[in-house]
């Protein structure tokens, strides 16, 4: 069983056929069920473009429900974040929250959604990176979400892409037992699968892909040849994640 806690719904060319090659990855590598976000429109998004990307994702989930979960996209910066975050949970069937670089992770304004997130028992994806060039000003390294899990100690948080250079961000989020990580996208190299169950355990990494402008079976790849065991393969492919959905499972 594979669950992918990492996966979006484009606009560009339509979220039909984006729906469709979705489908087709999930078909041809055995991914029996994606958690998926929409961040079209731009690193800082208004209002309007969070709610159409969340209901494209809820008009999915809807067509869908065996083979996709949700992920609330949210602006912490906007004024009707925690009405959205409502809305996803109570209305659209979303089962995590989703931010990318409207703010860093650490801002105050993500209080607000880290305080939601534990009431409710859900998780938090939080996109993480570490550049050398075409830096986001607002994007979030592995120090920042360092900071925020100290300061919200209850709260599930899922750093994402290994936060972009595991060497940097791991060692930063070793001890906040509250942070899991997934490794979407995934641009390193054999050994840093291995680095990083060493510094966290496999029980606190998740399988994700970014999919569907990536290739999935790298991705897959990645945990079959790393040093695991098939109990440590089986909980990063799926029983992390399902663990870390479950709203009865807090800190």
């Amino acid at each position: 069983m594979i669950i992918d806690i990492h996966a979006h719904l484009h606009f560009q060319p339509s979220t039909e056929q984006c729906t469709e090659n979705l489908l087709h990855i999930m078909e041809v590598y055995g991914i029996d069920k994606a958690y998926v976000s929409s961040v079209d429109g731009g690193y800082y998004p208004t209002e309007d473009i969070v709610r159409r990307n969340n209901a494209a994702v809820a008009e999915l989930i809807r067509k869908h429900p065996k083979r996709f979960g949700g992920a609330v996209y949210a602006n912490p910066s906007n004024s009707d974040t925690l009405d959205v975050l409502k809305r996803g949970f109570e209305e659209q069937g979303m089962s995590l929250i989703k931010l990318w670089v409207s703010t860093p992770a650490d801002d105050d304004r993500a209080g607000k959604v880290m305080e939601f997130a534990e009431d409710y028992g859900m998780p938090v994806v939080y996109h993480t990176f570490l550049k050398v060039e075409r830096v986001i000003p607002t994007e979030s390294t592995g120090i920042n979400i360092s900071k925020i899990a100290k300061r919200y100690p209850k709260t599930k948080i899922i750093m994402a892409h290994f936060g972009g250079s595991c060497y940097n961000a791991i060692p930063a989020i070793a001890e906040c037992k509250n942070v899991w990580c997934d490794y979407a996208f995934s641009v390193f190299g054999g050994d840093a699968m291995d680095y990083t169950v060493e510094m966290l355990g496999a029980e606190r990494i998740l399988y994700g892909s970014d999919m569907p402008g990536v290739s999935v079976p790298v991705n897959i790849g990645k945990i079959l040849s790393a040093n695991l065991s098939g109990e440590q393969r089986d909980m990063i492919f799926y029983k992390n994640s399902q663990k870390l959905l479950d709203r009865s499972f807090r800190l």
